[in-house]
């Protein structure tokens, strides 16, 4: 996923590719979450920034797509989430 440069073991600070495990650090077991860290410059460069957020009237956590680690908004549950 472009938006997304790597994932890090919140314990021991692995880093992982994304895709490659899921969820938790395999050294650390359950306390090693894996925290996403996003390229915000390829985020930028796709378009995404406080003016585009300005336009839009969603008012749900998927306002901010670009910013979460999901691929597409198609199969995206249609609840009303956030805000």
């Amino acid at each position: 996923m472009p938006k997304i440069r790597q994932l890090r073991c919140v314990k021991c600070g692995a880093v992982y590719v994304y895709g490659e495990i899921e969820y938790t650090c395999p050294a650390c077991g359950i306390s090693g979450i894996l925290d996403v860290e996003f390229d915000y410059d390829a985020i930028a460069a796709a378009g995404f920034g406080p003016a585009a957020l300005g336009t839009r009237t969603e008012q749900s956590i998927w306002r901010y797509f670009e910013l979460l680690p999901v691929v597409s908004l198609e199969n995206a549950p249609n609840l009303q989430l956030g805000m």
